[in-house]
């Protein structure tokens, strides 16, 4: 794992230049703080800094194949791949010598071996850059479920590119410019693969490919979802299940280092903890760690959200399992950390979100996690197997002709979505936010892929898994896997794996159990892994860590914001719509939504002033 920072030039020499590179890198140096690299020469800089998991001793990078002391290929790389030690007998078998232990050499042997075919060959999560020294052609691959994240831009005379948008925001030739379409990204409550939100920079899709050369760019995807007619049986379809997240849990147990869980007691991650404690008594490693976070006082989450504290669930599994478990408990001082929240904005891969309490929470429990296990296997994203975004089992959302999540949340915050209370009516007239995820939801549903004399109902199932994947995962991932990393963790998720989602993709939502229910497929697999008070038990997100007592403090520092006449976030807000809500008092009918309004103001005001934002 690591934060990755390059430039490839064809027009003038870079290596005057390594000291502008370090910079960008160093933007997202808190993602590997256990090691840093530069490599340079006339027509391309690479820096990197790597958190160390595997092959901790050998594995620094860049990493840079020679031939007879003359560079081949130089490769940064974020991520695991999982097979590679299958990958390294057969490129062994194939004249390669190897000098290091770990994955990354398996990365850059497969390249020098296949070219860029060589991710059919990779079973992992990555998202890395390969500069051929060979042909003066750089490489930038992302993994097929978007897991990991790398952003380019390209430039006149090369591409710019980084693990996060601040590496190549950096670089004092980039303009910081959000137009109008991506401040449309910005607001939206969702994201466009591919695009960030920034002018002129992308965001390296899943499963794709970006070849830059001096001839300009070329992409291709070189994996996607089928659609195919489900054989399986019941009892096949459950096992088969079960065998994929058996398989997942235990290739994500690799490494150098300790391994823990993040432990909400709810079915996903309880699952994990079940398989995980299984394979590590098996291979007689040490005991699993599990980490669980609550807060002092009442719930304060949306009852639409959360439905029950964590804790005592997760405790049970704990004892159950006999893991090592740590409880983190928040009160409302840690959860109002100012260099928390301060952070926060570039820990989400620099840009707003209305939702900031889930940030706050997961970065704090991540930082707390980084300092014993760097490792940590977790069971969000499980949902993205059958379609389990929000708003998906609502029929009103998903039948509104607009992304599910983003008509769950209009019907129940404003028409234009979550955090939009306290804009411009102007605007957002302007911007017409609801057009905007239309046409979006329009775009990505015409490329869902189908079968031929499919059902409505069929044709709809499959609709809202590939939404989930296309739509709902990729904006929670660029939040989730920055917000992890840049707290030090690698952060494994055993239910997103390309395998596990294609099965799931096509089994029909009609099949039947033995007594002729409609098939809760992870249920019925765990059955005899899981207490049924585990199976049973409603979802709910983790970690929720709301603060009922943070409205006030909010209120505080909006009034602060609208005092100061330097407030960039002015010329955006209904000066009268917050005026308003700070004359008048808070109730806990609209205590969430009012809170979601806050922080998306304070948070678009961060976002403009730490990445000194021009909006066109």
């Amino acid at each position: 794992m690591g934060g990755m920072a390059g430039w490839v030039d064809y027009t003038r020499d870079l290596r005057a230049d390594r000291d502008i590179v370090a910079t960008m890198a160093g933007t997202v140096a808190w993602r590997g703080p256990d090691a840093s690299g530069l490599w340079a020469s006339p027509r391309a800089v690479i820096c990197h800094h790597r958190l160390a998991i595997i092959d901790r001793a050998a594995g620094n990078q860049p990493m840079v194949a020679e031939e007879n002391g003359t560079p081949l290929a130089v490769l940064s790389y974020d991520g695991e791949v999982y097979n590679y030690r299958q990958l390294r007998d057969q490129l062994s078998t194939l004249g390669h010598k190897f000098r290091t232990e770990g994955d990354t050499e398996v990365v850059l042997r497969a390249y020098l071996q296949w070219g860029e075919s060589c991710v059919d060959h990779l079973d992992g999560v990555f998202a890395f850059a390969v500069w051929d020294a060979r042909t003066e052609e750089l490489l930038l691959v992302g993994d097929r479920l978007g897991l990991r994240s790398i952003y380019y831009q390209v430039t006149p005379s090369g591409v710019l590119f980084g693990s996060e948008p601040k590496a190549i925001l950096a670089h004092p030739l980039v303009d910081t410019v959000v137009d109008e379409d991506g401040l449309r990204d910005a607001l939206s409550f969702t994201v466009v693969p591919g695009q960030a939100v920034y002018r002129d920079m992308r965001r390296v899709e899943q499963g794709q490919l970006v070849r830059i050369s001096r001839s300009g760019r070329t992409a291709r995807r070189y994996w996607e979802l089928v659609a195919a007619p489900h054989t399986d049986d019941t009892a096949t379809t459950v096992a088969t299940w079960r065998e994929l997240l058996e398989h997942a849990v235990a290739e994500r147990l690799v490494g150098e280092v300790d391994h823990g869980v993040l432990l909400s007691g709810g079915v996903d991650s309880s699952a994990i903890v079940a398989l995980a404690t299984r394979v590590l008594k098996e291979r007689g490693g040490p005991p699993l760690r599990t980490f669980t976070l609550d807060f002092t006082g009442p719930l304060g989450g949306p009852a639409l959200l959360q439905k029950s504290r964590d804790l005592p669930y997760a405790a049970e599994i704990a004892a159950h399992f006999g893991t090592e478990h740590t409880e983190i408990v928040l009160d409302a001082a840690q959860l109002r950390d100012a260099v928390l929240e301060g952070s926060m904005l570039s820990a989400q891969q620099d840009r707003p979100t209305p939702t900031a309490d889930f940030a706050v929470a997961l970065r704090y429990l991540c930082r707390t996690v980084g300092f014993t296990t760097p490792a940590i296997l977790s069971g969000q994203q499980a949902g993205l197997m059958f379609g389990g975004a929000l708003g998906m089992s609502d029929p009103a959302s998903t039948d509104s002709g607009t992304m599910p999540w983003i008509a769950f949340t209009q019907g129940r915050t404003h028409k234009s979505g979550i955090g939009t209370g306290l804009l411009d009516p102007g605007l957002l007239d302007r911007l017409d936010l609801p057009g905007y995820c239309q046409h979006r939801y329009r775009e990505t549903v015409s490329t869902v892929p189908v079968l031929d004399g499919e059902s409505e109902a069929a044709r709809k199932r499959r609709e809202m898994r590939y939404l989930s994947l296309a739509g709902w995962h990729e904006y929670v991932t660029i939040f989730d896997t920055a917000l992890t990393q840049t707290a030090g963790v690698m952060t494994r998720w055993p239910y997103c794996t390309p395998q596990m989602i294609q099965y799931c993709f096509n089994i029909p939502g009609d099949l039947r159990d033995d007594e002729g229910n409609p098939l809760e497929v992870a249920t019925a697999a765990l059955v005899d892994v899981l207490p049924d008070r585990i199976r049973n038990r409603s979802a709910s997100p983790f970690p929720i860590g709301v603060d009922p007592g943070s409205v006030p403090v909010l209120r505080e520092r909006l009034s602060s914001i609208v005092d100061d006449p330097g407030s960039p976030v002015l010329d955006l807000i209904d000066l009268d719509a917050v005026k308003r809500m700070l004359a008048g008092a808070s109730t806990p009918a609209t205590a969430w939504r009012d809170r979601t309004d806050i922080q998306m103001v304070l948070q678009i005001n961060d976002w403009l002033t730490q990445r000194r934002i021009r909006l066109v």
